[in-house]
């Protein structure tokens, strides 16, 4: 039986837009440009490393910077590195607000991401929302950023340590991710993993009502474990 569900962030709850991200690169940078945001499978190691926290928010910029060849400075330059981060259609937060409310299901966040991108997060979060909702902590028992865990997806090590801190037992949990090696990693570990492919699904849609009008995991692990 599943009881924890462990969410990713980028293009399961908020939308990620690569053209946006390429079309704002293009405007101050040349070849470079395609391979220099955030969900690129051919990004410089740079970038993987802001995610890890290795990097503070002005040596990655400066890092930006050499490899885009431009000299735009820090408001112009997080404009350009956040120009991916679309917003979180409403039906989403309603539904991670309700499973965390509901208490049926311990809920959990677990996101590759850096300090530049977080704020901005929470500022579209806040304004797609209303102000309902004014930082993700309040939609999930507990939120994982990778840069505040010196790793990030695929490596395995970031699952397990969710796992341990919060004594979850892996074959009762759940995790949607958007990238197949971050799913295929978790399986390895026999994490309950579900891919969420933009376009083509939601999480809504593994998910239903139930006769108490609680929201439960729908019983599509053979057709949709990945």
């Amino acid at each position: 039986m599943i009881k924890n569900l462990i969410f990713d962030l980028g293009d399961v709850i908020i939308d990620l837009d690569a053209l946006a991200a390429q079309n704002a690169l293009t405007h101050i940078s040349g070849q470079a440009a395609q391979y220099a945001y955030a969900t690129h499978d051919k990004k410089p190691d740079f970038l993987n490393d802001f995610e890890k926290g290795w990097l503070n928010n002005e040596e990655f910029r400066q890092k930006y910077r050499d490899f885009l060849q431009t000299n735009i400075d820090d408001n112009a330059l997080d404009k350009v590195w956040n120009a991916i981060l679309g917003n979180f259609p409403l039906q989403r937060l309603t539904l991670i607000d309700e499973l965390n409310q509901q208490k049926k299901y311990r809920t959990f966040l677990l996101s590759n991401t850096n300090s530049i991108h977080i704020p901005e997060v929470e500022n579209i979060l806040q304004k797609n929302s209303n102000h309902q909702y004014q930082t993700l902590q309040t939609l999930f028992e507990k939120v994982y950023y990778s840069q505040e865990m010196g790793m990030r997806k695929p490596d395995s090590k970031i699952y397990e340590q969710v796992l341990k801190e919060n004594n979850l037992n892996a074959n009762e949990t759940a995790f949607f991710d958007d990238n197949f090696d971050n799913i295929q990693s978790a399986k390895s570990i026999n994490i309950h993993s579900f891919l969420i492919v933009p376009q083509k699904n939601e999480i809504i849609d593994f998910f239903e009502k139930d006769n108490e009008n609680q929201w439960t995991l729908k019983n599509i692990y053979n057709e949709n474990n990945a």
